[in-house]
């Protein structure tokens, strides 16, 4: 399991704005957090847009997206952290956000945004976050955003 992700207010303003983008377009977007994980701590580096196939209500990274995404992070040496991405209404992990994870190992983090983001801001933020976390039984389960991310 990682450490708690330590991010920088910066690149949740810069997550917000990809969010956002993909909201005008009235289309679901992700965004992964990559970063290091060293001396049990890990740090969010950089806000990474895979390539990406979206709508309303779904979005999935095809295999051309996968190669790119394994492609900068052999560039970079970072792994994903988190993915965040956004819904058109409320914020929870759907069947098909459980099954289109990008992250599947034990520990993974994934964020939803509501209303693709619209009127979230990086103070606003985590109040608004739906925050899950993968157990060992390949679950998503709910947590709370303090638990698993820290705010820098």
């Amino acid at each position: 399991m990682i450490p708690k992700l330590r991010c920088p207010r910066p690149l949740i303003d810069e997550t917000l704005g990809h969010l956002r983008a993909g909201g005008s377009a009235n289309c679901e977007t992700v965004v992964l957090w990559l970063g290091i994980v060293r001396d049990g701590s890990a740090e969010v580096r950089e806000v990474h847009r895979p390539e990406q196939r979206v709508d309303t209500d779904f979005f999935l990274i095809p295999q051309e997206g996968v190669r790119a995404m394994m492609r900068r992070l052999t560039e970079t040496r970072f792994q994903i952290l988190a993915q965040v991405h956004s819904h058109p209404e409320a914020a929870f992990h759907s069947s098909t956000d459980d099954a289109c994870a990008i992250i599947r190992h034990v520990g993974a983090v994934s964020i939803v945004i509501p209303y693709f983001a619209v009127g979230t801001d990086s103070t606003t933020f985590a109040n608004r976050a739906a925050t899950y976390q993968l157990d060992a039984f390949d679950h998503w389960i709910a947590v709370d955003f303090a638990a698993v991310v820290e705010v820098i």
